[in-house]
């Protein structure tokens, strides 16, 4: 929500929102997003916790590279 503005899951539907996670389809709003931001939120918000990256592979990931 901190990069886009806006919660990864439209909530107003809660039957909706649980298949979109459970499907790990994310939407990003229509602004442009590198594709570097945008791979480090869809691995963060990996359905299983192990397949997630580590807070030391997110501060060393493309986007926070580009960003110092």
């Amino acid at each position: 929500m901190v990069v886009t503005g806006v919660v990864p899951y439209d909530d107003r539907n809660p039957q909706k929102m649980v298949e979109r996670q459970l499907g790990h389809r994310i939407r990003f709003p229509k602004i442009e997003f590198s594709v570097h931001v945008k791979t480090l939120i869809y691995e963060i918000l990996h359905l299983c916790p192990p397949s997630r990256p580590t807070y030391k592979a997110i501060c060393y990931s493309d986007w926070l590279k580009l960003t110092t």
